[in-house]
């Protein structure tokens, strides 16, 4: 996964998204005649088999963003973007050390065409003063009317996506991402909090400024960093954020407790928007929801 870094601030704020449909429940085909289930008669000297007692899965042991914690509330801006949608944070006079969030996966429309969508957090590379970009989360790529979904990590532009073994995407799962750094070192973290799969991966990278954090829905590109070229947008479902927090300068807070761009993407130059993103819940939970391809 590339990121295509065209985050544009204006003065303004964002309005609040559309609020995630409920689960519909299944409806009958009409003219479908329903079939009553006969039940066993149960004899008199039949002894009820006990049912297994279930095994509880353990829950997963997350290591979340540290520092001292601050709930004062920054100032936003509102951003443009031809690929991404959602929140980033300005480190101002600082380093980004931790970022995070959880989502859940939405579901995907996919055309006969080509189109793609990326879900995922990261430390850097919204501008042109921090073009390394460290980023880890979730993929929908539509080819032919087929998904496929992926999980994946990226240290841009010095790789291409590496795709994350033995890890389940589906439509309704929870995840949790995680990008920390020490030093030169970044940790990336990915969960499955449904399926309880878990993936950490560990890289050096020289010269990085962590002058953001993102939480971000995007269309990816092909090409880069060479020649981009922006993808279709797959269609998806809304995209719910919860729980963006980050750690800036030894402080930890919310999306909100940070000065950030509310990034609206746009098709183009023009006003027609592809995915719009909702204000902030509680400072930290948000929607995105697609527009246009």
């Amino acid at each position: 996964m590339v990121a295509l870094m065209l985050v544009v601030g204006a003065c303004g704020s964002a309005p609040d998204g559309p609020t995630p449909a409920p689960a519909t429940a299944s409806i009958p085909t009409p003219g479908a005649t329903a079939r009553a289930t006969s039940r066993p008669t149960a004899s008199p000297t039949a002894k009820p088999t006990p049912a297994p007692t279930p095994i509880p899965t353990p829950a997963l042991a997350l290591t979340h963003c540290t520092g001292k914690r601050s709930s004062s509330v920054a100032g936003s801006l509102a951003g443009q973007s031809k690929n991404w949608s959602g929140y980033v944070a300005i480190a101002s006079n600082s380093t980004v050390s931790c970022v995070e969030a959880s989502w859940v996966q939405p579901t995907v429309a996919c055309s006969k065409g080509r189109s793609e969508v990326s879900i995922w957090i990261g430390i850097g590379g919204a501008g042109a003063a921090d073009p390394f970009l460290i980023q880890t989360g979730t993929d929908v790529s539509c080819l032919g009317g087929s998904a496929d979904s992926t999980a994946w990590t990226e240290v841009y532009p010095h790789e291409t996506e590496q795709v994350i073994p033995d890890m389940a995407v589906a439509a309704g799962d929870q995840f949790w991402a995680q990008v920390s750094v020490v030093g030169r070192q970044f940790t990336m973290t990915t969960a499955n909090l449904t399926t309880h799969a878990l993936n950490t991966r560990r890289v050096s990278v020289r010269g990085t400024h962590r002058l953001t954090a993102e939480w971000i829905v995007e269309a990816p590109a092909t090409g880069c960093p060479n020649s981009c070229a922006i993808l279709p947008l797959a269609k998806f479902g809304p995209v719910r954020f919860s729980a963006g927090l980050a750690t800036i300068g030894g402080v930890l807070g919310t999306i909100d407790h940070w000065r950030h761009d509310t990034v609206t993407m746009y098709v183009g130059d023009s006003t027609v928007k592809r995915a719009a993103v909702s204000g902030l819940r509680g400072g930290e939970d948000f929607t995105v929801a697609w527009r246009h391809r």
